[in-house]
């Protein structure tokens, strides 16, 4: 999608059942090590303060939540039944192949400063609430805002295409925030086929 910046759909994923904190952290055992890393603005916590070889230590990964850290897990399709039938829905819909990273995120925590992906992406929100700031503009179905820097939330079930040339940082509300971040393999889909997600 080359020429517009993006969209929020409130609601779009409104099929994805919730993906509370509790489920993710009691899921992340199951994930191969390497494929669970923990940041604070761009800042990696050392792996092995939550993984004994080539396992994940729950507890570690809680304690630095506690301290402020978030989690980004790789791959979540092949945990979630859930996230992996959603990314089939939105692969199929916009002709690309879509996999799923997923980010947890205590009260007010931050995993990356502001930066541009190399793909567009779709954003989920899974569960709580996220801000997000945005370079360009991304119209709102909801109010049909656009301007040139927007700042603008994320509730649970929402979905947000992103062009790889937004600028764009987020940050988890009071509540926590579970979201999913879509990597689109293959050609930017052209316009028509990214307006498939808002109906």
């Amino acid at each position: 999608m080359t020429d517009e910046p993006g969209f929020v759909v409130r609601g779009g994923a409104r099929d994805l059942a919730p993906l509370p904190a509790e489920a993710v952290l009691d899921r992340l055992a199951s994930f191969e090590a390497r494929d669970v890393r923990m940041f604070d603005r761009d800042v990696p916590v050392d792996p092995a303060e939550f993984r004994d070889g080539e396992r994940i230590v729950v507890d570690g990964v809680r304690r630095w939540l506690a301290a402020g850290k978030s989690v980004y897990a790789f791959n979540a399709c092949s945990h979630f039944a859930d996230v992996r039938a959603l990314c089939l829905r939105i692969g199929e819909l916009l002709g690309v192949t879509a996999f799923a990273n997923l980010y947890l995120s205590p009260a007010q925590a931050s995993a990356y400063k502001r930066h541009r992906d190399k793909r567009d992406r779709c954003v989920v929100q899974a569960s709580g609430a996220k801000r997000w700031w945005l370079e360009h503009p991304v119209p709102c179905l909801e109010d049909g805002s656009i301007t040139e820097r927007s700042d603008l939330v994320l509730d649970a079930g929402d979905l947000m295409y992103l062009s790889r040339h937004n600028e764009h940082e987020a940050r988890a509300l009071d509540a926590g925030s579970v979201h999913l971040t879509l990597r689109l393999l293959g050609e930017p889909p052209p316009p028509e086929r990214c307006r498939l997600l808002q109906t």
